[in-house]
């Protein structure tokens, strides 16, 4: 066996694998529609003469596709396809001439393919290509023997000129192709119609529109197809189309099948072709579009409609409707091939402009609202709805808009937002219950006042029958009132009902009831007044008025009742008395009668101006104890004291006045008597104070001469005469110091003392008190410490009054201090409220201490806790007496803490700064 040659790749052309010239060769078969179809008696005929003719077993005519090689006719095969790498067409499709291969198991190209070593054992192959006119193998028309053989010049041209035949049979079965696809391609239906009308082709829309198949059809008449239109447009325009040699189109319907067609109808040579298009459903929805344009034109809405492109600038606009000019003021010219961005304007929200597109972007409709401008630059509401128009295959084509204008409408809306806000701001804080009950006596709202008014909250009411808070005695009643109220439709209705709450209690209250219906329901609105505290305040108010009543007519208080003249009206019985009149006498009586002769206290005129109806009047206030003379009508003279007080009516105006008048005849004649003992007693006091001052000069002379001469004794004595000297000096300057005190507090009482104000510093003060009575301290074996601040502590006060009072203070702490003792004076400003920068003096000891129960005595003159011959300690009781006096004269304070046997603590508070003219005030 010889050695094959390599075998060309599937599909290629030549062996430089050229598969671009190799795709144009199966477009052009692809374009003869030869491939898969039937048999043709025409392909046979030639394929059966090749075999005749040549004396060949198997002759084929034969078509090379992408990869296979496909007969269209074949004699002596069974086979109608083969792979193309294995037949040798392949080859021959690549020569321009006739192929001839004598012996295959000999050819290298051939020797191994499965035709050769298994059925049908070719060996011998000749093949002319078929060219198309443009130089295109289609495929071949091939002989093969089973033996060996050659092949002749004139058989090549045999076979040459067969295939030649093979080519034209092949344009031939092309333009039926063509012209049946074309038939089959036109976009409705299509029929060809002979002279005599009879159908000579219809295509399969022309099946499909008269429901017959075209073996039915081919024969029939035009008119047979369509009966009943030979007096219809139909039969006419195709007749006048065939007379006049010219086209006719137009529309007609056809009874029979209920249906409209557009119909073309061509004259040519051989009859008339007739092409048919089924337009019932265009025409209704022509019909429908006619009637949706107009309703689209008469609409209230705006109606915008624009293109499918939402890339930028966007839709364009394509048609509006005459509400959409009307509602923007732009004209129909004015819009065409705009974007609606042109009605967008400062105040549209961008949020909802994306809103919109996302929506559209996902071809899904959208409702939405925003704020839009119209061509005058006037903002306005708008209602959106926009929703996308798709083609038959389903893509997006138009967007509809529909746009309402709402600006007054939410302007209504807000409006009715802020009174039913406002209303129900009232209901809720409305300080008068208000429920609202249904037809059928239900509650459906309640405001909080209601729910107050009778203790049961807005849940527990809400549905339930109103009776729930009226009494039961009253429940048969309130539900027959309810009823006619509500099916009698009466605007309102008021009356006092009792109620009860949830507490049970009775309640008295107004109720007005209004009838409001809403949505086509009844309901009752009413208001609920609650007057059982008025019912209280006027049960309140009638007992006070017969309280006023029994305390007018059995006061001992003379009371009378003028008006606005100065006339009486009322006086009570005390009142006559006081007055020395009977009640005939009293009523009609003016204040400055004559009658009355009416002076001062006394006996002096009285003018009338200052009479207390006069002052009350003129300056529509109260008097108090107006003392004034009148004289009875039996001639007693009566000293009065009148109290008064204006009357006003309920808008405040003076109407008169109330007077209680007291007879004060006896007092005044008391007070004299009162003023001369008083007098009397200054005078005795004085005379005591010129007493005192007179035997002070007296016996401080000689107890100064005492004091000298026991001094000198004292010095000039030896022994127990010089001890009984000392005493009598001791003696003598404690006689001396308690007279100075006598005369002091003397004078403090009698109101000679007046204190002398100045701007003091109170360290100041003490520390030359603690300088004075350092030595004493010492001497009685006692630590003197004083306690200051750095800053002054100022006061404006007496300094003689300040330094006395320390001075005393420090002399008694001492006295009573046994040696060891400590006695500390200290200065400074209080630090703790009600006080606080208040300035203070205390002085406390660690001495003897005093009893609780002598605290409250020790300020008094003369007096001490230890008394008589078993006191344990030498004093006058005056020193603190003094003390108590100037802290009163100078508007201070004084405060005693003390234990027995622990020590006393003295406490003085000065005035603040900010008090200097009480302090003076109280010095005076």
């Amino acid at each position: 066996m010889p050695t094959p040659a390599p075998k060309p790749p599937s599909g290629a052309l030549s062996e430089s694998g050229d598969d671009t010239e190799d795709r144009q060769r199966l477009a052009a078969l692809y374009r003869y529609g030869i491939l898969d179809t039937p048999e043709e008696e025409a392909f046979d005929r030639i394929t059966n003469l090749a075999a005749r003719l040549l004396d060949a077993p198997i002759a084929l005519t034969t078509f090379v596709d992408e990869d296979r090689q496909w007969f269209k006719s074949c004699i002596g095969m069974e086979q109608r396809e083969t792979p193309r790498e294995v037949f040798f067409c392949d080859y021959n499709i690549r020569d321009n001439g006739v192929m001839v291969v004598e012996d295959a198991t000999n050819d290298v190209r051939f020797a191994d393919s499965p035709l050769v070593t298994g059925p049908p054992h070719i060996r011998f192959y000749a093949g002319a290509p078929l060219f198309t006119d443009d130089g295109f193998a289609l495929g071949s028309l091939c002989v093969i023997d089973t033996e060996p053989r050659t092949l002749s010049d004139d058989d090549r041209q045999t076979l040459h000129t067969l295939a030649q035949v093979v080519i034209d049979e092949l344009k031939l079965h092309a333009s039926h192709v063509h012209r049946h696809a074309i038939f089959e391609s036109i976009d409705g239906a299509f029929v060809s119609v002979a002279p005599d009308w009879r159908l000579t082709y219809v295509n399969q829309q022309t099946e499909a529109l008269l429901k017959q198949p075209a073996d039915d059809l081919h024969g029939q008449t035009l008119w047979t197809v369509f009966p009943d239109t030979q007096d219809r447009l139909l039969y006419k325009r195709c007749h006048a189309a065939v007379e006049e040699g010219r086209t006719a189109e137009f529309e007609a319907y056809v009874p029979s099948l209920e249906i409209w067609l557009r119909v073309k109808a061509r004259p040519f040579e051989g009859g008339l072709s007739v092409h048919l298009d089924d337009i019932t459903e265009q025409r209704q929805a022509q019909k429908q579009l006619r009637l949706l344009s107009q309703a689209v034109e008469d609409m209230k809405e705006a109606v915008l409609i624009t293109d499918n492109q939402l890339a930028p600038p966007g839709p364009r606009i394509e048609y509006v409707n005459s509400a959409f000019t009307h509602m923007t003021g732009y004209a129909e010219a004015e819009v065409y091939g705009k974007t609606p961005r042109l009605l967008q304007g400062p105040k549209t929200d961008r949020a909802t402009l994306d809103y919109i597109r996302e929506h559209l972007e996902a071809g899904q409709p959208v409702e939405t609202e925003a704020i839009n401008y119209r061509k005058d630059g006037t903002p306005f509401e708008m209602q959106w709805t926009i929703s996308p128009v798709r083609g038959d295959d389903g893509t997006i084509q138009h967007w509809v808009s529909v746009q309402r204008d709402v600006t007054e409408q939410r302007e209504r809306e807000r409006d009715l937002r802020q009174t039913r806000e406002l209303l129900d701001s009232i209901i809720e804080t409305a300080n008068v219950g208000i429920c609202v009950t249904d037809k059928n006596g239900q509650f459906v709202r309640v405001n909080p006042a209601y729910t107050d008014l009778y203790g049961w909250s807005e849940e527990e009411l809400i549905g339930e029958h109103f009776t729930k808070v009226v009494p039961p005695n009253s429940h048969a009643d309130a539900a027959d009132l309810h009823d006619r109220f509500i099916y009698d439709r009466n605007d309102e209705t008021t009356g006092e009902w009792r109620v009860h709450g949830k507490d049970g209690a009775i309640r008295n209250v107004i109720i007005t009831a209004g009838y409001l219906e809403q949505s086509g329901e009844p309901f009752k609105v009413t208001t609920v007044l609650d007057v059982t505290d008025a019912h209280k305040r006027k049960e309140a108010l009638h007992a006070e008025r017969d309280l006023l009543r029994s305390i007018f007519n059995t006061s001992a208080a003379a009371i009378t009742v003028l008006n606005e003249h100065g006339t009486i009206i009322r006086a009570n019985k005390r009142a006559q008395e006081v007055l020395g009149l009977v009640p005939s006498d009293v009523k009609g009586r003016t204040y400055n009668d004559p009658a009355w002769h009416i002076t001062t206290v006394d006996g002096k005129p009285f003018p009338d101006d200052e009479l207390p109806f006069a002052q009350v009047m003129n300056t529509e206030a109260p008097v108090y104890d107006i003392r004034h003379a009148i004289q009875w009508p039996n001639g007693d003279r009566r000293i009065l004291s009148v109290n008064g007080a204006p009357l006003r009516d309920a808008e405040g105006t003076i109407t008169g006045g109330v007077f209680v008048v007291e007879n004060i005849t006896e007092q005044v004649q008391i007070q004299y008597k009162l003023i001369e003992a008083k007098e009397e007693a200054e005078s005795a006091s004085r005379l005591k104070s010129a007493m005192i001052a007179n035997m002070s000069h007296e016996v401080r002379t000689p107890i100064t001469s005492m004091m000298g001469f026991a001094e000198i004794l004292a010095e000039e004595l030896e022994g127990r005469q010089a001890k009984h000297a000392s005493t009598i000096l001791r003696s003598s300057k404690r006689l001396y110091k308690t007279l100075e005190s006598v005369l002091q507090l003397s004078k403090l009482r009698g109101g000679s003392y007046t204190p002398s104000w100045e701007e003091v510093d109170l360290r100041k003060v003490a520390a030359e008190v603690i300088e004075t009575m350092q030595p004493k301290a010492t001497n009685h074996g006692l630590t003197l410490e004083f306690a200051h601040p750095v800053h002054p502590v100022d006061t404006r006060t007496d300094p003689m009054a300040a330094q006395r009072i320390v001075t005393n203070l420090l002399d008694n702490a001492i006295k009573f201090t046994p040696a060891g003792g400590t006695v500390t004076v200290c200065v400074d400003q209080e630090q703790e409220t009600p006080h606080e920068g208040a300035p203070y003096i205390s002085v406390a000891d660690t001495g003897i201490g005093i009893a609780s129960e002598a605290i409250d005595e020790m300020f008094v003159a003369f007096k001490q806790e230890s008394e008589g011959f078993a006191r344990s300690h030498e004093g006058s009781g005056i020193g603190l007496a003094i003390v108590k006096q100037l802290v009163d004269e100078i508007g201070a304070t004084i405060t005693v803490e003390s234990e027995k046997k622990a020590g006393t603590h003295m406490h003085v508070r000065f005035p603040q700064q900010s008090g200097e003219t009480n302090a003076e005030d109280a010095g005076r």
